[in-house]
């Protein structure tokens, strides 16, 4: 994906899909991921998939087929981020990434990580603090 058309990509569903809820994290196939969000306009679904050339980052009103077990990494973000809510969102548009910061959890929850950060070459993470890169424009 060209770094100028994720600029525009990010500047559409940055504030788009801020304050809405995460509900669940599906994984229809290994390194592709599905995020349905949900809350003001009904549900939406965030599919990504990181990669080289086939990168793939845009909202769905259709949901892939999913495996009847979930994979341990789709049930890892699970335990992680179900639940919490998207707030501001930061781009780092010629690194090719895109981050909202998470609402806050429970001081005994499995991870207290602030971001939530898709990463069209290296994928989906958390991050507790964003590099400086997400900074500067």
């Amino acid at each position: 994906m060209d770094a100028h058309i994720f600029r525009s990509l990010c500047s559409e569903l940055g504030p788009a899909l801020g304050g809405r809820r995460i509900e669940k994290i599906y994984c229809p196939a290994r390194g592709y991921w599905t995020l349905v969000l949900g809350a003001r306009g009904g549900k939406r679904l965030l599919l990504f998939h990181p990669a080289k050339k086939d990168a793939l980052l845009l909202l769905s009103g259709t949901k892939p087929q999913n495996p009847m077990s979930a994979p341990a990494e789709a049930m890892w973000f699970r335990k992680r981020i179900s639940g919490r809510w998207l707030g501001q969102w930061r781009a780092d548009w010629p690194g090719l990434r895109i981050a909202w910061e998470l609402s806050p959890v429970p001081p005994d929850a499995p991870d207290q990580s602030r971001f939530l950060v898709l990463d069209m070459h290296a994928g989906m993470r958390l991050a507790a603090e964003l590099e400086l890169a997400f900074a500067s424009e």
